[in-house]
């Protein structure tokens, strides 16, 4: 149980950098555009005509480029501060 413990007290993931957080902010409200689009995509396409199947096209390419992006760049900071937390604990034994 005691190992348990300790692991769960260790933290899983690095501190989210400035360009992480706008990569993920940016993906998430691709995201909560891409649905009311989605769903109002008749109207949509009244008011703006193709361009509004364009706009959702779009999105969902961003979506497709930026989530691998993000997905690696955030693994690696993620292995970067896990391995620097086990160097600064080897150095502490």
């Amino acid at each position: 149980m005691r190992h348990l413990l300790e692991f769960l007290r260790t933290p899983m993931a690095a501190p989210e950098t400035a360009g992480l957080r706008a990569l993920r902010l940016t993906i998430l409200a691709c995201c909560v555009l891409l649905l009311p689009s989605m769903l109002l995509l008749t109207p949509l396409r009244a008011l703006l005509g193709n361009l509004a199947v364009g706009l959702i096209a779009g999105a969902i390419a961003a979506l497709m480029m930026l989530v691998p992006v993000y997905v690696r760049a955030k693994i690696s900071a993620d292995d970067a501060h896990l391995d620097a937390l086990m160097a600064a604990e080897g150095m502490a034994e």
